[in-house]
């Protein structure tokens, strides 16, 4: 996670990470030292009288653990596309305000946001408008969700298709 990416693990005293999108699980999870354990066992009654995860789960869960420590390059592909991509945004004079692998596309007018994504769709794209009540009015965006399976030229792509029906 950020803690590991930025080499600050060992100046966290707690990281909390959940198991949902990445890991396509349920049920999150906390590193923390072996005092903070034992307080959190002696007086968080929440998580004493909580349901577990099926078993199922949890193995799923572990399984997926394991995959992700060889996930690295992956990682630094995705690192790398998310960079690329943005930089093709601002060079095109799209506003976006993310640093993550979702990234808003900041368009304003709902209907215009609802025109733009059916582009995107026809050309091959799938992205959502983001519109109110999620959005405040007047804030609509599309919401374009990075993986690894897209190529650089798809995203040029992408990037001029939405730039040149913003005109």
């Amino acid at each position: 996670g950020i803690c590991a990416m930025n080499n600050m693990v060992s100046e966290v005293d707690i990281i909390v990470g959940t198991f949902g999108k990445a890991a396509g699980s349920l049920g999150a999870f906390a590193i923390i030292s072996p005092l903070m354990r034992e307080f959190l066992i002696n007086k968080a009654r929440s998580l004493i009288y909580s349901t577990a995860l099926p078993p199922l789960i949890l193995k799923w869960t572990l399984f997926i653990l394991e995959k992700f420590s060889d996930l690295t390059d992956v990682r630094n592909d995705l690192i790398d596309k998310g960079i690329f991509f943005r930089d093709c945004m601002i060079k095109s004079g799209l506003q976006t305000s993310s640093d993550s692998f979702i990234i808003p596309i900041h368009i304003g007018e709902d209907q215009k946001t609802i025109e733009i994504s059916d582009i995107c769709k026809n050309a091959g794209f799938y992205i959502l408008p983001i519109r109110p009540p999620t959005v405040p009015e007047g804030k609509a965006r599309l919401r374009i969700s990075l993986n690894t399976s897209v190529s650089y030229d798809d995203l040029e792509k992408l990037t001029k298709l939405i730039a040149g029906a913003m005109v």
